[in-house]
């Protein structure tokens, strides 16, 4: 989604969620439907943040 907004706070999120991946303990079972929603709101609230608002006058 970087390459979309090329907003800088994803990268820093993207490294979070990396090294909570590599450093932390796995879950027993898997919890897909978490991960979906997850992906999910970051790709919508990313492609909001591309909305084009009206310039606010004096």
């Amino acid at each position: 989604m970087w390459l979309v907004t090329s907003d800088g706070l994803l990268v820093l999120l993207g490294v979070a969620a990396a090294a909570i991946a590599g450093f932390g303990r796995a879950a027993e079972e898997s919890d897909r439907t978490a991960l979906l929603q997850y992906v999910f709101l970051v790709s919508v609230l990313s492609l909001l943040s591309r909305v084009a608002l009206p310039a606010a006058g004096p």
